[in-house]
């Protein structure tokens, strides 16, 4: 009985330090350019806009399942005024492609894993950096019942 309880004791204590070191593992950065300004209408892959009083960047891609929705960034509006610069800030910018495919393969965890940032090019050569978070979709939800008639 003894043993049972040592051994338990060991498992929760390797449970309590492996949750610790996860906790402290720091997030990477992703760093994506939005240029509205610059590209022509037809060839753009994000729309910046606003829903209300949020703020959002909407990505014209499918990319996490069940691949019905477009991907969505929103962010703090409050915060956002205090990001405006002159010069293009100088960080590792991420392809599309790149982003993309993280997308796709970190689905609604992205948030989790990741922080994202997405410099908004600005009219007058002015530049915006906003933490952004991953807008997650949730499966719609059925509410109602068919009920079939007796007679069929």
């Amino acid at each position: 009985m003894i043993n049972f309880f040592k051994k338990m004791s060991i498992t929760i204590f390797i449970m309590m330090i492996s949750m610790v070191v996860m906790a402290q593992q720091t997030k990477k950065e992703i760093h994506f350019l939005a240029d509205t300004v610059n590209v022509d209408e037809k060839n753009r892959i994000v729309e910046i806009g606003k829903e209300g009083e949020i703020p959002y960047y909407a990505f014209y891609c499918k990319c996490i399942s069940p691949y019905d929705s477009i991907v969505s960034f929103t962010y703090y509006k409050k915060d956002s005024s205090l990001n405006i610069k002159d010069v293009i800030p100088d960080y590792n910018f991420m392809t599309w492609k790149d982003f993309s495919d993280i997308i796709s393969k970190e689905g609604n965890h992205l948030s989790k894993v990741y922080l994202i940032y997405i410099t908004e090019v600005l009219p007058g050569n002015k530049y915006k950096t906003n933490k952004v978070d991953l807008v997650v979709r949730r499966p719609p939800t059925v509410d109602y019942q068919i009920i079939k008639s007796p007679n069929n």
